[in-house]
């Protein structure tokens, strides 16, 4: 009788242990996938949050637009003249009409337009790359022209045409030769032309 008493209580204290057991893995579960959930429920209101706040962005820049398109279209003429002063690519064929023009209105005759060679990169322009920001930086154009005309038409009309120009243009120097009414004129000029801004589209990352 002693050693069967001894067996139940054996198997009684085994089994409470792996009750124990038992209940401690569906408890250790339950914490797991309780924290699981957590994390998940967290991470999708960081996501609503963040595709809220895009969201009145975008919105907002949608309901500014017309307004941007409205005011463009009431500056007129002046648009033009914005374009011209600023252009987004360097519009090269662009500039050799407006120095023609400039040229004929000062009374000098337009021999030769050309590049101006840099030294440090070999190129034959001093064009360099646009940047790829959305605010790019004014890109630097140098060219050389060669004029024909009187002394005071090379170097009053002309130099006060450029300066004045709807492109902005900077005479970095001026090589004279001849006389009187027979000046010839060598000039180093640089303009200048913006890339187009753009609009990054970025994707992140919700953590």
């Amino acid at each position: 009788m002693a050693t069967i008493k001894a067996a139940e209580k054996l198997s009684n204290g085994n089994f409470y242990i792996v009750l124990s057991l038992i209940t401690l893995l569906i408890l250790g579960g339950t914490i797991l996938a309780g924290k699981s959930l957590f994390g998940a429920v967290v991470l999708n209101t960081k996501v609503v949050n963040a595709k809220n706040l895009a969201s009145s962005h975008l919105q907002t820049n949608l309901d500014a637009a017309p307004n941007l398109v409205d005011a463009y279209l009431k500056l007129g003429p002046q648009s033009d003249l914005i374009d011209h002063a600023l252009p987004s690519t360097e519009d090269y064929p662009g500039l050799i009409a407006m120095l023609e023009n400039i040229a004929a209105s000062s009374g000098v005759k337009l021999s030769a337009i050309s590049r101006s060679t840099t030294a440090d990169s070999g190129l034959s322009s001093s064009v360099r790359p646009a940047s790829t920001t959305s605010a790019p930086a004014p890109q630097k154009l140098e060219f050389n022209i060669s004029v024909k005309g009187s002394y005071a038409n090379v170097n009053l009309k002309l130099l006060a045409a450029l300066e004045s120009a709807a492109r902005p243009m900077h005479v970095n120097s001026v090589q004279l030769s001849g006389t009187g009414s027979d000046i010839s004129a060598t000039l180093d000029v640089a303009t200048y032309y913006q890339a187009k801004a753009t609009l990054p589209i970025t994707k992140e990352t919700i953590k």
